[in-house]
């Protein structure tokens, strides 16, 4: 798999495009999205946090966004395509926090690998956490879009979802 991942990224150099990593978070990975906004999930002698006791009280963590800007570095992509197809319970408070952290993530890129860094998101939840895909930018998806660099509707979109 790294063989492949180097050849890919010598290839994409070499004709100047872009060449970015997926992060997927589907199903039940809605724990693994909070672990990225806030770090590892504290545990007590009650046993451990549930995803429902994570609230906007917690700091998001740059760990995991200065993690992925150094391995970007490292490997020698351009970014991230972030894909988060799990719903978020915690609502609005955890979207915020995400919305925070995918400006944390692009601002290390930048730091890391310059300002061609990508941060892409992928049409799939909304304001609310709800995953609700949207087939095009709206007002339910539009708080992605700022932190991000880009945004990749969901790819059931036909000609009808499209305007000129």
């Amino acid at each position: 798999m790294l063989g492949t991942m180097c050849v890919m990224t010598r290839t994409s150099s070499r004709f100047e495009s872009a060449y970015t990593h997926s992060r997927i978070f589907e199903g039940s990975g809605e724990s693994d999205v909070l672990r990225l906004l806030f770090g590892q999930l504290p545990s007590s002698v009650t046993g451990p946090a549930s995803p429902e006791q994570a609230s906007d009280s917690f700091p998001v963590s740059p760990h995991y966004a200065c993690a992925l800007a150094d391995l970007a570095r490292q490997r020698g992509f351009d970014g991230y395509l972030l894909n988060v197809e799990c719903r978020l319970r915690g609502g609005p408070e955890q979207t915020r926090a995400l919305t925070t952290w995918i400006g944390l993530l692009r601002h290390h890129l930048k730091t890391e690998i310059g300002d061609h860094a990508e941060v892409i998101w992928y049409d799939s939840i909304v304001y609310t956490g709800a995953l609700a895909w949207q087939d095009r930018l709206n007002n339910h998806n539009l708080v992605f879009h700022p932190p991000s660099t880009g945004f990749f509707t969901n790819y059931s979109v036909g000609a009808a979802g499209i305007s000129t």
